[in-house]
């Protein structure tokens, strides 16, 4: 028993001894692997040279007035005044042109026939009068120039005639066609006279007039004037 004992105890010593002897080794490779580490000499790295940027000049009591006149809040203060502009008014629009029925040259200058417009009265007008809002400048035997807030309109005598109904349409059958009426029996001639007063002591004559030109009634001359449109009768008064 005493000789077991003793082997263990020999056992024991033997472990211990080897545990103390690899506890020094790991501490001796500690130690050295220390020394390599901090034995190494780091140079330190060149610093970086700054540039600092000089101090701005602080502003003058002159530059603040900028501010003062240029304020958001204050309108009133800003030196630079914005007129309003009116909007311009819209065009104005033409009225429409006199309606012509006849153009007749006594010797006196052209005379043309107008009404204001289409179905009104008519009269007779020379240059230099006024029709509605248009003052007459020139009368042509084919167009009329007229003058409306200070610009000339000239037309064509063709574009101022009276437009006029459409005549009806015939029956397209011979049965729904009324019978033809029977012919009217001719005017009985009319006295010559003058008639209707037509401006510039110029009339007109009556319808059946067939009193030749040159006839002289009551102090008035008959004459005839070829226009585009046809003959045009008048009376004028007698030159003395």
């Amino acid at each position: 028993m005493k000789t077991r004992l003793r082997i263990l105890n020999v056992l024991l010593l033997a472990v211990c001894a080897f545990t103390g002897w690899q506890m020094r080794a790991s501490h001796l490779e500690h130690q050295s692997r220390m020394e390599k580490t901090f034995s190494v000499k780091v140079e330190p790295a060149a610093a970086a040279e700054v540039t600092i940027d000089p101090l701005p000049q602080p502003p003058s009591a002159g530059e603040f007035s900028v501010v003062a006149m240029r304020m958001l809040f204050a309108q009133d203060r800003n030196p630079t005044v914005v007129e309003e502009k009116k909007p311009e008014p819209p065009p104005k629009k033409m009225p429409d042109l006199p309606v012509l029925h006849g153009v007749m040259d006594l010797g006196d200058g052209s005379i043309a026939m107008m009404s204001v417009k289409e179905g009104g009265a008519q009269g007779t007008y020379k240059t230099g009068d006024m029709i509605g809002d248009f003052e007459i400048v020139k009368i042509a035997t084919d167009r009329i120039t007229f003058r409306w807030d200070g610009k000339e309109v000239t037309k064509l005598s063709g574009e101022l005639r009276p437009t006029g109904a459409a005549p009806a349409k015939a029956a397209s059958t011979a049965s729904s066609a009324p019978a033809p009426a029977a012919p009217k029996p001719p005017p009985a001639p009319t006295k010559p006279a003058p008639g209707k007063d037509l401006g510039g002591s110029v009339r007109a004559c009556l319808p059946g007039d067939t009193s030749p030109p040159g006839t002289v009634v009551d102090g008035y001359v008959k004459r005839l004037a070829r226009t585009p449109m046809g003959q045009v009768c008048s009376w004028a008064p007698v030159e003395k």
